[in-house]
């Protein structure tokens, strides 16, 4: 982060440490909470506040201290990566050796190290190399022993023989407890519904010196193939299309469902509501234009990783890193490189059949156990395939034979949606309904009411349309109550 002022030149990897600056006026960026609001993250270089600016990635800056000009030039970007001509067999074959070469040099003898493992694909695919390579490997798995991402997890951990550590989560206290913790070492960027994990680090930290991360690679092996485009849709979209398409995944299909369109009209107080009208659609279309110049799907893969995965989800780095040392082995600079300079007809085929591929010839003994999210085994392997889909039919009918002796379990480890019905329910009215969010007049509470409402009635996919007003308000008590410049 940055910023210039009368104060002169402030930079810092942390925009607390500017803001608490005694010369810099504390002041609201509109754009950036719209962006928050539609999208619970803030895109582009923008902060929470005016004035301070985050370096874009690949990028250097420099400030002439006597001109007291800002230069800010890029340094890389997806389009100096190299286009790839192989074969599908060569480009599987590739990234298989590829990522295994990336998690062996994590992998350092003289350092106890450890994976957070569920019940998904990139987890046990860095652990079970990493077991090859580190016979006393550990392995961490946190949440609700009765979903299908702690119980698979498990299976996983035990097949590959690591120290497997449990945490079971049987209540939202947790949440409560860390919530502040959470804000300071992401500073609102990450709400607080991504703070998973954050109560194992201190326990953890007796156990694991290393920590070898997964980040980032469900978006270079697409793994969650459903949830995207199809290739020829990426490939037909023209500039209206492609700004509808990144404003419905941004604010509906990348993280919980965020306000919709009519909600987006209620959910701030007047007169604040019409000066926040379409700043989050503008905000989108302005930070899409820095990516138009290039292909298509690459323009997509570049949005994304730029604005979700570093935006978003690279902020578990940063509470994972207050007590243990991170490792990327996705972000290896051969791998990655590789991956997205592959074309798109292999990279995308059939959805996620090279990331499947790739499965298979890599980490074969564990191939056969599901993933949580589809319950079906990540492979293409024929054998596997069809004993996974059978076992998947077989459970199905025996729930709809037997409803009531027979309950599919839940898939994610933690449901904060219930933990906000139950254990979570008073900590989060303290913040809704308290008399500063009341007082500050952003948000219209008339909408908080009926949304919470919702909430507590069962509706589903009601949470990301509330979490980030609790983190924003969080927020707010912390960086700007002592200094309320307003906004």
């Amino acid at each position: 982060y940055y910023a210039v002022g009368e104060f002169g030149f402030l930079f810092s990897p942390e925009y607390k440490a500017i803001v608490e600056h005694p010369q810099f006026t504390k002041k609201i960026n509109l754009t950036a909470l719209a962006d928050y609001i539609r999208f619970q993250r803030v895109l582009g270089d923008k902060s929470f506040f005016e004035g301070v600016k985050r370096l874009r990635l690949g990028s250097t800056l420099k400030f002439d201290l006597n001109t007291k000009k800002l230069d800010v030039q890029q340094y890389w970007s997806f389009a100096d990566i190299s286009d790839q001509d192989p074969s599908f067999e060569e480009a599987v074959n590739t990234v298989s050796h590829l990522l295994q070469d990336a998690v062996k040099r994590q992998m350092t003898p003289e350092y106890r190290m450890g994976v957070y493992m569920s019940g998904g694909v990139d987890s046990r695919t860095l652990a079970t190399i990493g077991k090859r390579h580190k016979a006393n490997l550990h392995t961490i798995t946190y949440g609700d022993p009765a979903t299908k991402d702690y119980s698979i997890a498990n299976r996983i951990a035990r097949k590959i023989g690591t120290n497997h550590h449990n945490f079971p989560l049987l209540d939202g206290q947790w949440i409560a407890k860390h919530a502040s913790d959470h804000l300071d070492l992401t500073e609102g960027v990450h709400i607080w519904l991504h703070a998973h994990g954050i109560s194992t680090i201190s326990e953890m930290r007796k156990h694991i010196d290393i920590q070898i991360n997964g980040f980032a690679g469900d978006h270079l092996l697409n793994v969650y193939a459903r949830r995207g485009m199809l290739l020829t849709q990426m490939l037909n979209l023209d500039p209206t299309g492609m700004i509808s398409y990144m404003f419905d995944h941004m604010s509906q299909r990348s993280s919980w469902p965020c306000v919709s369109e009519g909600e987006a009209l209620i959910v701030f107080a007047e007169p604040l509501r019409e000066e926040m009208r379409d700043r989050a659609a503008e905000s989108l279309r302005e930070e899409l234009a820095q990516f138009t110049h290039l292909p298509n799907v690459k323009a997509i893969d570049a949005f994304k990783f730029t604005n979700h995965t570093m935006g978003l989800t690279y902020n578990f780095n940063s509470f994972y890193r207050s007590g243990m040392e991170v490792r990327l082995p996705y972000l290896d600079y051969n791998l990655f490189n590789y991956i997205q300079g592959l074309p798109p007809d292999i990279r995308y085929k059939d959805g996620n059949l090279l990331c499947l591929r790739m499965l298979e010839k890599t980490i074969p003994e564990v191939t056969h156990i599901p993933n949580a999210n589809d319950d079906l085994p990540p492979t293409k392997h024929p054998i596997k395939s069809f004993i996974g889909e059978a076992l998947l039919r077989s459970n199905r009918l025996a729930r709809r034979l037997f409803p009531d002796q027979i309950k599919e379990p839940p898939t994610l480890s933690i449901d904060y949606e219930e933990l906000l019905r139950r254990d979570l329910k008073p900590w989060a009215e303290n913040i809704l309904f308290s008399n500063e969010i009341k007082d500050r007049g952003m948000f219209n509470p008339e909408y908080i009411a009926s949304i919470w409402k919702r909430h507590q009635t069962s509706e589903v996919h009601t949470i990301g349309k509330f979490a980030p007003i609790i983190s924003y308000e969080m927020l707010l008590r912390r960086f700007m109550d002592e200094d309320r410049g307003g906004i």
